[in-house]
């Protein structure tokens, strides 16, 4: 998903030029304002998808732990297979493309997932309509999920990745 805000911030960045060439000066603004929340974005969601990489990881990596031991610590957050944790969905569209992913995991408790909740779906509902015909399906799917979603335990979470990986490794 970030890649796509990247080029559509390029693209938004190309019409900059020519409303600047054309001396339109009050697109010229809105595109200047547009690329910039865009690239902004696609610092956010290239941080989450580097944080959901390595936290999965280390959940995959000390998943016996957790079940032997009382509590581990993963950058500075205690977790035991108690600890509830958080995956939100967001959607963006643009022309006729429609994404939807997964964010990282969040630790209920320890971030404050209200705030975090509300900032997902307010931004599948702000970018999440822009493209037919999936884009309002999709968009619809991750406010409900975001809005009626319950906080997962560790140990099923650390369950559910060690299937996926199973079932990856099992692929290739």
């Amino acid at each position: 998903m970030h890649k796509l805000l990247l080029f559509i911030c390029f693209l938004f960045l190309l019409g900059l030029g020519n409303s600047i060439y054309r001396q339109d000066m009050s697109n010229a603004i809105f595109q200047i304002v547009i690329a910039c929340i865009l690239f902004l974005l696609y610092v956010v969601f290239r941080r989450n998808a580097r944080k959901k990489a390595d936290f999965e990881g280390w959940l995959l990596t000390n998943r016996e732990q957790f079940m032997m031991s009382s509590e581990l610590i993963y950058d500075g957050i205690r977790l035991d297979k108690d600890s509830e944790l958080v995956q939100y969905e967001v959607c963006f569209s643009f022309a006729l493309i429609s994404l939807r992913s997964k964010t990282r995991h969040y630790v209920k408790g320890y971030h404050y997932t209200p705030l975090l909740n509300l900032m997902f779906t307010a931004y599948t509902f702000l970018f999440g309509w822009w493209a037919l015909p999936f884009g309002p399906i999709y968009t619809l799917r991750s406010i409900g999920s975001n809005l009626f979603s319950k906080p997962k335990l560790l140990h099923t979470v650390v369950g559910e990745l060690a299937v996926a990986q199973a079932a990856e490794s099992k692929d290739t």
